[in-house]
């Protein structure tokens, strides 16, 4: 969703979808056969409030959570033995850092400092990495360096088990998957090994995406192009 559908923006909760946006995913979640999954770190409460009203799937939290077939199931993992003394870190981190903010999820903590000075946030987001690695141990976590976000979850979730677990459920002739970020990186990895996959990285850095484009406009466009095609194809 964010850094792919929509901009970034400091005031994550207003980061609303544009009406272009809404319109392309309704029109391709209408098309026989399709199927549109939104994978996103976002809290199942905001991709709700976002998207929730149309007719695709959902995955939140990097996988802890589905939305398939106007459903939501939980994964269930087991998160207070860790929670705690995570969540103490980064509150304490957080007085290191002005503008940087704590968001905890149901399953997942993240520390995000999009607002705060570059050089101190990147460099405080290493002293915290380096904290955090006895827990990521002790506790069987893994960390995902964002952008501009430190984000600790355990390490049976992410996006790439989320991709496997769709292909368990269903067969699919033609894939198209776009992201942004580190976290997207799994999903690559593991469309990868398949043959009819089309990923696409959106920004800078190194990626395991086929295809590269620079912007969420560009985004847009493409999907928006999609809807066109297949509208042309239906009336001929």
């Amino acid at each position: 969703y964010d850094g792919t559908l929509v901009n970034h923006i400091s005031e994550a909760e207003n980061a609303f979808p544009s009406n272009q946006l809404i319109a392309v995913l309704e029109h391709l979640s209408r098309v026989p056969n399709n199927k549109v999954v939104i994978v996103t770190g976002r809290q199942k409460i905001d991709i709700e409030m976002f998207l929730g009203h149309l007719p695709i799937d959902i995955i939140a939290e990097h996988g802890a959570l589905y939305k398939l077939n106007n459903s939501w199931n939980e994964v269930g993992f087991e998160t207070e033995a860790w929670k705690d003394k995570v969540g103490q870190i980064l509150k304490e981190i957080s007085l290191l850092c002005p503008k940087s903010r704590v968001e905890k999820k149901k399953y997942t903590y993240s520390w995000h400092y999009r607002d705060s000075a570059i050089d101190q946030g990147y460099y405080i987001s290493r002293q915290l990495i380096n904290l955090l690695n006895t827990l990521i141990l002790q506790y069987d976590l893994k960390i995902i360096d964002g952008n501009k976000v430190v984000e600790i979850m355990s390490s049976e979730i992410g996006k790439g088990r989320a991709i496997n677990n769709l292909f368990e459920i269903g067969n699919y002739d033609f894939v198209l998957a776009i992201g942004d970020d580190l976290a997207d990186e799994e999903m690559f990895n593991v469309l990868d090994a398949c043959k009819n996959s089309f990923t696409i990285k959106v920004g800078s850095g190194e990626t395991k995406a086929k295809l590269k484009v620079n912007k969420v406009e560009n985004v847009l466009n493409l999907l928006t192009r999609l809807t066109k095609h297949h509208y042309q194809n239906s009336i001929n």
